[in-house]
């Protein structure tokens, strides 16, 4: 885990109205998909050009393999093991990334600039709806302002 880098990426995530603590701050990253996805995104445009899976590295979130022999596993039969992939459930990179996709899924028509403006703003939307604030209240105020 790089401290620096977590301390900035808490900074981050501060600066948009988060106020736990930076301990706080890592396990919501460890449980919370949006969060994560929100936190890459915001690190992202401070200047980081790493993929998402060097990012959990770089903060200390991604699981070491831990190799362990077939022979000392027990053994299951089928029905066991069929059931419980059905009860597994989907990795923070896929929660993170189908999270993406469907928000992201409605701006395929505009042009690019617009797409790219709408992304960012939309990457923040979990964070203000997690903290009890109105993403599209926000931007009505800020257009108004700007007129």
């Amino acid at each position: 885990m790089n401290e620096e880098a977590l301390k900035d990426a808490y900074g981050l995530f501060t600066n948009t109205g988060y106020n736990g603590t930076q301990d706080e701050f890592y396990t919501l990253l460890s449980d919370n998909a949006e969060a994560f996805a929100d936190s890459y995104g915001l690190f992202k445009g401070s200047g980081y050009n790493g993929s998402e899976d060097d990012y959990k590295e770089l903060l200390g979130l991604k699981k070491k393999d831990v190799s362990i022999s077939p022979s000392t596993l027990p053994q299951k039969d089928s029905e066991d093991t069929a059931l419980q992939s059905e009860a597994s459930q989907p990795s923070l990179e896929q929660d993170v990334q189908s999270s993406l996709e469907e928000r992201f899924s409605g701006f395929k028509d505009l042009p690019k600039d617009e797409q790219t403006n709408l992304r960012k703003q939309e990457e923040l939307r979990p964070f203000f709806e997690a903290n009890g604030l109105d993403l599209d209240e926000k931007l009505s105020f800020e257009n108004k302002r700007n007129l």
